[in-house]
């Protein structure tokens, strides 16, 4: 409860409240598991732990946006983060000298994947596909 509690202190000082019915508060579904994702993965724990519904919020575009103001990610640096950050930069792989290699790896798949996925015009940024279950079902 102690880091719930050090997490909600460092919210509010972005203008954001918890579970409030302001319309630029969070909604936070798990307290441990919040915790527990910011502190060891830090502003990508943050949205990675919104991505599985661990947390919520009516007006995120606000929330984000508040957080990136007040250098949320710049504040979050406590002791259990560093054995990840060592970790994150003794072993990560997504190094300028292997980008080639993960570029043929996740993109020269051919045009059957992105012909089923994309439009006509193969044109995409990004894609986000909320419990859909038969996006990787059927062959291509």
């Amino acid at each position: 409860m102690k880091n719930f509690n050090l997490l909600a202190d460092l919210v509010a000082s972005a203008g954001v409240s918890i579970g409030t019915d302001k319309h630029n508060d969070i909604v936070i579904n798990d307290k441990h598991a919040f915790s527990q994702a910011v502190l060891q993965q830090g502003t990508l724990g943050l949205g990675e732990s919104y991505m599985a519904g661990i947390w919520e919020s009516e007006q995120l575009d606000d929330v984000f946006y508040k957080f990136l103001r007040a250098d949320i990610g710049g504040k979050v640096k406590p002791l259990k983060l560093l054995p990840y950050a060592i970790k994150t930069r003794l072993f990560n792989l997504q190094k300028t000298s292997r980008a080639f290699t993960v570029g043929e790896q996740h993109y020269d798949l051919g045009n059957d994947l992105y012909q089923a996925m994309l439009d006509p015009r193969m044109t995409y940024t990004c894609g986000y596909w909320q419990d859909e279950s038969l996006l990787f079902a059927s062959p291509l």
